[in-house]
């Protein structure tokens, strides 16, 4: 599967992961994150 595949897939496009991503690379990411612990993937 490529590139533009998955993003058809998730329904977005480069140019909108590319501006969700520079507000992260930048420093300037107000988001939150889950707790953190090891191991594998969680089904719910």
């Amino acid at each position: 599967m490529n590139r533009e595949e998955i993003n058809k897939m998730f329904g977005v496009t480069d140019e909108q992961l590319d501006r969700m991503a520079a507000e992260y690379e930048s420093g300037d990411w107000e988001g939150v994150v889950g707790p953190i612990v090891p191991g594998g993937g969680r089904s719910c």
